[in-house]
Order: structure tokens, then sequence, then C-alpha cells
């Protein structure tokens, strides 16, 4: 049986079939099949349709991945929008929501990120972070400090505005621009905070929220 199947094997082989196409109709392991057809040589044109072949396969996956994350993403829209009358009667968050639509990130559409160097600032996002659904153990900070300030007096200050624990906090980085080099201009001693959060469901319903909140305004 077996030398049917390396025959077989070889066959195909010398017909410029990849070794995936192969397997599907030959039964056995791909050690066995690299060990048959390491020594059969393919021409650079059967190498090219290989390779066109993989890269189309691939194409096709990246496509369907795409449309199920489309649809996906609309289900998320489509409850935000249900939700939304409810929510836009919250004076807490719509405050919030403007607050994100003035300071939050816009570019990811996986996750969430309010910056601002006003501890006040940083509270309220924190707390509308929590509104609408974020678990305090997935909530990550980075601080962005200009060269010469105190980096373990700015991670303990930033620590203590948003109580997060120390785990919570990302490398601190430099935040001098190319603009600002050698100037200092409004530096500020505790620097940047970042609020971050990885959540692409509300991320996606926030976007649908923000929407809501600039075209028609609250549902009361």
């Amino acid at each position: 049986m077996k030398s049917a199947e390396k025959q077989r094997a070889l066959f195909l082989r010398a017909q410029g079939l990849s070794y995936n196409d192969i397997l599907k109709e030959v039964g056995v392991s791909k050690s066995t099949l690299s060990l048959w057809l390491r020594d059969i040589p393919l021409t650079d044109e059967q190498i090219a349709q290989i390779e066109n072949k993989i890269s189309a396969g691939r194409e096709k996956f990246s496509r369907n991945e795409r449309k199920r994350r489309d649809i996906r993403w609309g289900e998320y829209r489509l409850e935000a929008e249900g939700e939304y009358e409810f929510l836009s009667s919250n004076p807490q968050f719509m405050f919030g929501l403007a607050l994100y639509i003035g300071e939050g990130s816009k570019t990811n559409q996986n996750g969430l990120c309010l910056s601002n160097c006003d501890p006040r600032v940083i509270s309220s996002g924190l707390r509308f972070f929590e509104t609408i659904g974020i678990p305090d153990g997935s909530m990550r900070c980075a601080i962005h400090l200009h060269p010469g300030l105190c980096v373990t007096t700015a991670e303990q200050y930033w620590q203590n505005v948003t109580g997060l624990a120390s785990t919570s906090f990302q490398k601190t980085t430099a935040a001098l621009s190319r603009a600002s080099a050698g100037h200092k201009v409004n530096i500020q001693r505790y620097g940047t905070c970042h609020i971050k959060a990885s959540h692409t469901k509300i991320r996606q319903k926030l976007a649908r929220w923000m929407d809501l909140a600039l075209n028609v305004g609250p549902l009361v």
C-alpha cells in the first residue's frame, strides 16, 4: 500500500502540486511525504503556480475574515443604537462621551485610549470607562514625560490619581517631540497620562455612540 501511495505522491508532485494538495489525496504524514519528495525538483513555472495558489488562498481567507469581522462589528453597533436612548438620558454618560470625543483616540478600532495631563480629565475618563463596562483589571496606563523629569515621581503621582496597580502601568516614555526639542515650553511636571483598554466590542459600540451624539444628540 505504501508503495502505491508513494508512486501516487511522486506522480502528483511531478504535475506541480503542493504538499498540501498531495496530502489531500495521499493518506500519509507530512514528514513521510517530505522524505518521498525531497529529491523531486519543480520547474520555475510550477513553483510560481504553487506560490500564486497559496497567495490566492491567503487573500480569500483574509476576505472571509474581514467579512465576518464587519458582520460582528455591525451587530455591536446595532446593539449600541438600542442602548443609546437609555444611556443618553444619563448626564454622566454624556459627559464621558463628550470627553472621549474631545480627548480620546479614534484610530484604534479594537481599543480605547484617552490622554491628558489634567488629573481631573483622567479621573473622569476612568469613570467613563467603568460606566461603559471596561473591567478595572483590563485598564492600562502609560506616561509620556519630558526628559529630565523624575520618572518615579510621575508614576507615583498617576498611580495615586488613577488608583490603578503598578502592574497596570507600562514603561514611561520620553515625550519630547522634534518641534519642542531644546525648548522648555509647557512642560508638565508629571507628564501626560494615557489610559488604555483593549475591548473590540465596547470600542465599536463607542464609535456608534459618538456618531449618534454628534449627529442626533441626546434622545430625551
